[in-house]
């Protein structure tokens, strides 16, 4: 199914299109008051620095509010919104009230990872089927921001993919005079490896995309080292075969034998090879999905998305791991996968509300765990 998108004035989200689905009309209105909320918030969305500044918190945290408020308004096509693939209306909301709750708890960096992952969960369909970037661009933005990189980060948190791999390439040919860190450099790296290899599908072009950054010899060498190690992999894998999406067994046998050390507890972030395994695997399961929105597999495919979607070796962008692992319990509490599922999410529950202070679990939070426990038969 060809997945794209049409913006619409200065909407984030726009209209939603997949083949019979649209996003209804009436939600222009609250997506256009969104677009203008998160473009407020760009000088400190690309900037954990500028997020973090209590010189800044007076002109965030109203922000914030009123996008909580205005996502209880914003709901989608049924058809899209009960889509296996699709995050909840609710979901959506529910992040952004977490964001801006802990941003007042003071959490202020855990803050910005849910603000930033529930915009990417904004367009999550954009980066799970083959997809062409958006259109929208700089003439649009009401904030500028110091450098390429912070604006090719933003650029590819609203999925104007084109143009910020422009900016990021800039960003490396630039280095060091730019004054970049040698962090975002990597940063950009990453950004490469999941746009080439999970959006476009391209691992001939990830390949020609780092091969043409590493003429910079003045990149630090451990930079360089994982460049090429990526444009090798890249190298590696282009003829390798993928599953047959018909045959379930084989999508299962295909699934677990990617992740096989990574249902065991065995995680290496350093094998490029794996790393790139996973997102081609997500990349087919969310094709399955696409294709097989009842399968009966679908607990186990939440499961494996949330390995896929968080074990590399930048993480996920998005909060999508841990919505996989909520509905995975929520909707298939009977599967056999289900308390494991739960221990995986409530080790990312643990790992968000712990900080210098210890670990801070809010009582709605607490609650849900429980509820979730009880769905499940699990004692603890």
């Amino acid at each position: 199914m060809k997945v794209f998108i049409k913006i619409v004035g200065t909407s984030l989200v726009g209209s939603l299109l997949t083949t019979g689905f649209l996003v209804r009309a009436e939600v222009k209105s609250e997506m256009n008051q969104m677009m203008g909320y998160i473009l407020d918030l760009k000088p400190f969305i690309v900037s954990e620095k500028q997020y973090s500044d209590p010189a800044h918190s007076a002109t965030i945290q109203p922000i914030l509010e009123r996008m909580v408020q205005l996502s209880k308004d914003i709901n989608h096509d049924e058809k899209i919104k009960n889509s296996p693939k699709q995050v909840s209306s609710a979901s959506l909301h529910q992040q952004f009230q977490e964001a801006s709750e802990t941003f007042n708890r003071g959490n202020k960096n855990y803050s910005l990872w849910l603000l930033r992952s529930n915009l990417s969960n904004c367009m999550t369909c954009h980066t799970q089927l083959p997809a062409q970037s958006t259109g929208f661009g700089e003439s649009k933005q009401k904030k500028t921001v110091t450098n390429s990189f912070q604006e090719a980060e933003f650029l590819y948190i609203v999925r104007n993919f084109d143009k910020a791999l422009e900016l990021y390439g800039k960003s490396v040919e630039g280095f060091p005079g730019n004054k970049i860190s040698a962090e975002n450099i990597d940063t950009i790296r990453a950004r490469k490896v999941y746009y080439f290899v999970r959006v476009k599908r391209d691992l001939k072009g990830l390949n020609a995309s780092l091969l043409h950054d590493i003429k910079n010899k003045k990149l630090p060498l451990a930079v360089l080292q994982k460049f090429r190690s990526y444009s090798e992999a890249a190298l590696s894998l282009d003829n390798e075969n993928s599953p047959d999406l018909k045959n379930d067994q084989q999508v299962r046998q295909y699934a677990e034998q990617i992740l096989q050390d990574d249902l065991k507890g065995n995680i290496d972030y350093s094998d490029t090879r794996r790393n790139l395994k996973r997102l081609q695997l997500s990349g087919y399961l969310y094709e399955y999905l696409d294709k097989n929105p009842k399968t009966s597999l679908l607990p186990e495919v939440y499961y494996w998305l949330s390995f896929c979607e968080s074990r590399w070796d930048k993480g996920s962008q998005d909060s999508l791991p841990e919505q996989y692992l909520r509905r995975c319990v929520n909707e298939f509490p009977k599967s056999s996968v289900a308390k494991k599922c739960y221990r995986e999410y409530e080790d990312f529950v643990q790992v968000g509300y712990t900080g210098s202070s210890g670990t801070h679990i809010p009582a709605e939070v607490s609650q849900e765990l429980s509820n979730m426990r009880k769905k499940i038969g699990l004692n603890k």
